[in-house]
């Protein structure tokens, strides 16, 4: 799970805000937390929520085995899944499985989902 992501106006780690899009409209939601891509679906519904595009140009893994920031890139054209509650403004950072490469590189097992630009 990412611990920091940068936009343009700076890094931001959860409980900030963050610069977020949907189908529908732009702007800024506090970072609660994560949510698994395997079963948002089943656990966030789609009554209160809502798919984010986080444009972020880069995020960091906190290592488990070392405690330090693995930075990486967001591909161009690319951003953060994000999942966004309607009725508290909150958003949550979709995390997937990292494989066995990705868990050596970043020290840690989950990743964020990044796609390409939705909205």
């Amino acid at each position: 799970m990412c611990a920091r992501i940068v936009v343009r106006s700076g890094t931001r780690k959860p409980g900030d805000r963050v610069p977020v899009k949907s189908r529908d409209r732009s702007g800024r939601a506090k970072w609660v937390g994560f949510a698994r891509s395997e079963t948002a679906q089943a656990v966030w519904g789609e009554t209160f929520n809502v798919e984010l595009d986080i444009p972020a140009g880069r995020f960091a893994e906190s290592n488990r085995n070392t405690g330090r920031l693995v930075w990486d890139n967001v591909p161009n054209g690319h951003v953060i899944s994000g999942v966004g509650n309607r009725a508290t403004g909150e958003v949550r950072i979709l995390t997937r499985e990292a494989n066995a490469a990705e868990q050596t590189q970043y020290g840690h097992h989950r990743l964020p989902v990044i796609i390409p630009r939705r909205f």
